[in-house]
């Protein structure tokens, strides 16, 4: 599970943790009541180094999910890098299959992504 640092809004992954395998992604609303399901996405893949949140989102490697609605838009790296999740407002992602060595830092700015370096 991973809980949303923002909000009562975990997110329960269900399936295997490889990052081959893909799996289900359910949100839910915790309060007093109990747990409410929100939203469910199959065939995601939650892998990234450190943690999974960034300005109070899930980093889904070339995604990014908003936790209270479910929706998720691209992420404004290139899928050939992979996300390192520096701090809540910062990531490091590098490309991984050319072994360029090439690096990139984006700050969250706030919902709007912006390059560093």
């Amino acid at each position: 599970m991973h809980s949303s640092p923002r909000a009562n809004h975990p997110a329960v992954r269900h399936g295997r943790r490889n990052r081959e395998k893909k799996s289900t992604l359910r949100g839910y609303l915790l309060d007093k009541t109990g747990p409410k399901k929100l939203w469910e996405l199959p065939d995601k893949n939650i892998h990234v180094w450190g943690s999974p949140w960034w300005g109070g989102h899930l980093v889904l490697n070339h995604e990014i999910l908003d936790p209270a609605t479910g929706r998720t838009e691209a992420a404004p790296w290139s899928s050939d890098d992979w996300p390192h999740v520096i701090s809540p407002h910062l990531i490091i992602t590098c490309d991984t299959y050319r072994s360029t060595n090439r690096c990139s830092a984006w700050d969250w700015s706030g919902g709007r992504p912006t390059r560093r370096w």
